[in-house]
Parts: structure tokens; C-alpha cells; sequence
């Protein structure tokens, strides 16, 4: 969570709060409380009612709760998308549509940081 606020605000190139969406914020929305922390203004979103219920209990930032291939995004609203282990949960044939939608919530010079554990 840290690190990847850090990188996401030296790719953007300024020095301002930033808009940052934590997709698949879930498990008690710590990435949400690192980002808050770092002097960031994120929006969280989980899949699964459960996480976004502890999310919402465990940060003061907001947290949608919307299922990854139904996505209902504010256009250029983010400087940042913070995906977070959490892609590799989007089918295949429906992951371009998805990474679509992201980099349409992005605003101009918007960062798309995405990581996935490895399979092994």
C-alpha cells in the first residue's frame, strides 16, 4: 500500500493530493488507510459485500460496492487506479473491456498500477 501510493504519485508528476481508486479494496480497506495516510484522497471498490462492509467500518473513505465486470465509473475522475492483486479475478475474454473502463476513469496523465500474485 506504501510503496505503491508513492509510485503512483511519482508517475502522475505532481505533488497534490491525489484522486486514487482502490479496485478491489477489500479485507478491512488497509490499502485505503495507507493511501488516506499519505495525504491521498481514495475511493475504494470490493466485489464481495462482506469486504466492502469491513472496509467501510475500517476507513473513512468512501467504498463502492460493485462487481468488477458491471463497473459504473465517473469518467477522468482519477489520477490513479490502484489494482492490487485483483485482475486476475476478471475472466480473460473480459479483461481488456475492463482495463477499458479503468483507463476511461483516469484523468490525463492518470496511472494505472495493477500487480498479481504469482501462480504457481
Amino acid at each position: 500500500g506504501q510503496a505503491h501510493g508513492q509510485v503512483l504519485r511519482r508517475a502522475a508528476g505532481c505533488t497534490r493530493p491525489h484522486r486514487i481508486f482502490d479496485l478491489g479494496c477489500g479485507r478491512g480497506g488497509g490499502d485505503l488507510i495507507h493511501l488516506t495516510e499519505q495525504g491521498n484522497c481514495p475511493t475504494g471498490l470490493g466485489g464481495a459485500g462482506a469486504f466492502v462492509h469491513l472496509a467501510r467500518e475500517h476507513s473513512v473513505r468512501p467504498v463502492l460496492h460493485q462487481d468488477f465486470l458491471s463497473l459504473d465509473l465517473p469518467a477522468e475522475a482519477f489520477d490513479g487506479v490502484f489494482a492490487n492483486a485483483c485482475l486476475f479475478q476478471v475472466p480473460g475474454q473480459e479483461l481488456p473491456r475492463v482495463l477499458q473502463e479503468l483507463l476511461e476513469s483516469l484523468r490525463l496523465r492518470g496511472v494505472l498500477f495493477a500487480s498479481n500474485p504469482q501462480r504457481q
